[in-house]
């Protein structure tokens, strides 16, 4: 469910923050809390649900639950330097 606050965003203003969340999910060898994240990103929770969602939509992040890590692809094309 999306916040009010937020509302419909387009990509181009959520790009930073979703490269900082993919970022974030690589360097840091662990599964994240949305909450976390939020808490890291200085964002608000809505607008990183938001941003979460379409790294998943494009298969660079999986979910479970509140829990978020960077896919095996995504690990695996950055090991590659792709």
């Amino acid at each position: 469910m999306q916040d009010k606050r937020c509302g419909s965003v387009p990509s181009a203003q959520t790009q930073p923050i979703e490269q900082a969340i993919f970022n974030l999910l690589l360097a840091e060898d662990h599964p994240w809390q949305l909450e976390d994240l939020q808490r890291e990103l200085g964002r608000p929770a809505c607008l990183v649900l938001i941003c979460v969602e379409r790294l998943k939509a494009d298969g660079l992040v999986e979910q479970n639950g509140e829990t978020i890590r960077a896919s095996r692809a995504a690990i695996r094309a950055e090991e590659l330097a792709i």
